[in-house]
């Protein structure tokens, strides 16, 4: 069974152990809760040279950990991190998905690579709401290319900040976008080339930027890949909006604050992008109800909709 005890008991007898200065570091270096990130984990040139076929990635705050382990024993377990690939000798590559109740604060990196090596204070993981953004286009289709503009609210950067930008969603992630640049430094618009794989998984994908100061920030289930999507008349006008009660138990009061509005198009999405309500509700006199009792404890977000594109994202906690 492999447990964090056996790391430490490795550790304490001294075999097959070495020493962190065979670790260099792991780059994205910090995270937020709920979000999917491709991680790249650094070593000295050789360090990774006997890891075989078996490779384990943790994680490690006391007794919080992020693993990349899929069963101990006759247990199979839900990995952290997948897609876990020796690219050379010095560098791994993998998919990392931080829980949304995880601990915030500073992990300690293990590496099982042919021996257990490990790096403190390589990771941070951070509370990090996700950003409110808006779309011009919203989605697209398996292996076409689409040139999408995002609004992120409250966002000033430069297009030289722009470290890395990616999409995620059930534990994967896209990293073929290009050509980042910020178009208009106002609540930020930023645009990208999204090139979306041909044997991308349909579903609705979360935007993430990383800029070069370490900032992380993402929007949830935002971009939606399916065959059928058709591509919207552009419009980046936000939406002024809130929900109320926040938190809620049993009816979600969605409150507009522009006139002439009759119905809207929403959706309901967990922290990991998983989809719970999709439909249109009316509006009478600037406010919309919708029940949820029925989901269970956590975060959410409600997207309100312009035909495919995404107007606003509000945050909201479930008791």
């Amino acid at each position: 069974m492999k447990t964090l005890k056996t790391i430490m008991a490795l550790v304490a007898i001294g075999i097959g152990f070495s020493s962190q200065a065979q670790l260099t570091g792991m780059t994205p270096a910090m995270g937020n809760r709920g979000q999917t990130l491709p991680i790249i984990v650094s070593g000295q040139t050789g360090a990774f040279q006997n890891a075989g076929t078996q490779v384990d990635i943790v994680l490690k705050q006391g007794s919080n950990q992020m693993h990349s382990w899929t069963s101990s024993g006759s247990v199979t377990l839900n990995p952290d991190i997948i897609n876990v690939q020796v690219v050379n000798s010095s560098t791994i590559s993998g998919d990392l998905t931080i829980p949304g109740t995880i601990s915030t604060g500073f992990y300690e990196l293990w590496v099982n690579a042919g021996t257990w090596m490990s790096r403190m204070n390589s990771f941070e993981v951070q509370a990090g709401p996700a950003t409110g953004s808006t779309l011009n286009i919203g989605g697209g289709q398996p292996g076409t290319t689409v040139t999408e503009t995002i609004q992120w609210a409250g966002l000033n950067i430069t297009t030289s900040d722009i470290a890395q930008m990616w999409l995620s969603f059930n534990g994967q992630t896209i990293t073929s976008l290009s050509n980042a640049s910020v178009v208009l430094k106002n609540n930020t618009n930023v645009q990208v080339d999204v090139n979306i794989p041909q044997n991308a998984q349909q579903g609705y994908w979360s935007f993430n930027l990383l800029t070069t100061q370490g900032e992380s920030y993402y929007s949830p289930a935002s971009f939606h890949i399916d065959q059928a999507f058709s591509t919207p008349e552009a419009d980046l006008e936000p939406l002024e909006a809130y929900v109320a009660p926040n938190p809620v138990r049993e009816n979600m009061f969605l409150y507009i604050r522009e006139e002439g509005i009759n119905n809207l198009d929403l959706r309901v999405v967990d922290i990991n992008g998983r989809l719970h309500f999709e439909g249109n509700v009316e509006v009478g006199e600037s406010r919309a109800v919708l029940n949820v009792e029925d989901l269970a404890s956590g975060i959410y977000f409600v997207q309100i909709m312009n035909e495919n594109s995404v107007k606003q994202v509000i945050q909201w906690v479930k008791e």
